[in-house]
């Protein structure tokens, strides 16, 4: 009588090997696009129309949520990218401020 217990234990590191990395590019993809659509977002609050800020009071705080919204992007997703993809982050040396 030949009784064997064994138990497959199945390989998990490399699936949270593949979800980390997904995780990396996609903060990647999320910077790129949010460039170029903060870009779009400044030509459209910088044309000619809406320079009147007498009219339009409330240009400057969509200008200034522009501006937070680019140093969020770079100050903390590419700093996300860079840890799950390379293993090493910004924070001790590089601030949102600086």
């Amino acid at each position: 009588m030949n009784i064997s217990n064994t138990t497959a234990i199945p390989n998990t590191t490399n699936s949270n090997s593949n979800i980390f990395t997904f995780m990396g590019y996609y903060c990647l993809l999320i910077v790129i696009l949010g460039t170029i659509f903060n870009l779009c977002t400044f030509a459209v609050l910088f044309r000619s129309v809406f320079r009147n800020t007498q009219a339009r009071p409330m240009i400057h705080y969509m200008r200034a949520i522009a501006i937070i919204d680019f140093l969020g992007l770079y100050g903390w997703t590419l700093d996300t990218y860079f840890n799950m993809i390379y293993g090493f982050t910004l924070k001790n040396s590089y601030t949102v401020a600086s």
